[in-house]
């Protein structure tokens, strides 16, 4: 290879030479003139670009009673537009995401961003609850790829930091790149998703907080939809709702781990989210049935809660492999327990 070198190339002329006036001729190649191609700015500029890719399986879960290539998928959980909450089955999936970076400077990285998921299988059911728990239909999921709106970022390393903790920030715009989205309506999202490293004194010991706090805008916040019908008459007839778009998450993930070797550590992860849709759009404040404290102006419970816990295997710079646990923290049961696995690759 000749990566930071000068490539000495030569031009050459091409003078064709007719001998003894018969048909045939002869090519005589003379070098003329030579000059000098310096790749080091070239090789300096590629090395500020990068390439990442993650896969994350959802595998199958620890309960039997889910149908064959069905299981506990997380963003399934929540409330319904009566606030019922929703079964959380849905296919076994494999999640993408993929972005190409370029590094400003040691500390500031720009990047664009895609992500979407697989479902596995066809034909998996789940059901519709009323507001009492009670089953009032089936449905069946979706199958095949969806796709989730692409992101710009702008990450910064190191905003703050001393002896005991290192704070790191990225920084979204959110595009209107989906289907939903555009029939929504929606123009933009902004986003932060800081992460703070807790240092620790224990050999091989790691720990720290993750957050991410999003909010959408739309054309228009309001919408109507139809959420039920009656007869009059022998007639039937719908009944039209009116609410505002989910516009606001925001998520929090503690967690700790600790390396049993150079190439391996143990990882447990927390995670608990919350939204703010319908009549909650624009007040500020947090609820949760689930911990006790409810306000319907305010933030509530989102999708499920929960705990990750696993190993992941490093087996160089640019490549990981992971395996771990899913648990929901809401309802700590075996239905709602999925295994996943997880595949890294950084260029």
């Amino acid at each position: 290879m000749f990566w930071g070198k000068r490539i000495k190339i030569a031009a050459v002329s091409i003078l064709p030479l007719i001998v003894n006036a018969q048909p045939t001729a002869k090519l005589q190649y003379q070098p003329k003139a030579s000059f000098d191609f310096d790749l080091t700015p070239i090789v300096k500029m590629a090395k500020k670009f990068s390439f990442n890719y993650g896969m994350t399986y959802l595998g199958p879960s620890l309960s039997s009673r889910y149908q064959d290539g069905a299981t506990y998928n997380r963003t399934n959980t929540g409330q319904d537009f009566q606030g019922t909450d929703t079964d959380p089955t849905g296919s076994t999936q494999i999640y993408h995401s993929m972005s190409l970076g370029f590094k400003v400077s040691n500390d500031i990285k720009i990047s664009y961003s895609k992500t979407f998921q697989d479902d596995l299988n066809k034909n998996i059911e789940y059901e519709m609850y009323n507001k009492d728990g009670s089953v009032w239909g089936k449905g069946t999921r979706a199958d095949g790829v969806s796709n989730n709106n692409e992101r710009a970022n702008i990450f910064v390393s190191g905003i703050y930091k001393n002896n005991y903790i290192y704070l790191s920030t990225n920084f979204f715009y959110e595009f209107p790149s989906t289907d939903i989205s555009k029939n929504s309506n929606m123009n933009y999202g902004l986003g932060i998703q800081p992460a703070l490293i807790i240092y620790s004194k224990i050999p091989g010991l790691f720990h720290g907080i993750s957050a991410s706090i999003e909010r959408d805008y739309y054309k228009n916040q309001d919408y109507s939809f139809t959420c039920g019908q009656y007869e009059v008459g022998g007639q039937t007839y719908s009944t039209t709702c009116n609410t505002k778009y989910q516009t606001s998450r925001i998520s929090i993930s503690p967690y700790i781990g600790y390396y049993t070797s150079d190439k391996t550590f143990w990882k447990a992860q927390i995670t608990y989210d919350w939204d703010q849709d319908g009549d909650e759009v624009n007040h500020i404040g947090f609820s949760s049935k689930r911990f006790g404290f409810d306000d319907k102006t305010k933030f509530n419970d989102n999708m499920d809660n929960i705990l990750d816990i696993g190993p992941t295997y490093i087996y160089n710079n640019h490549i990981s492999a992971g395996l771990r646990l899913r648990l929901s923290i809401n309802q700590p049961e075996l239905e709602r327990t999925a295994i996943l696995g997880s595949f890294s690759l950084s260029i």
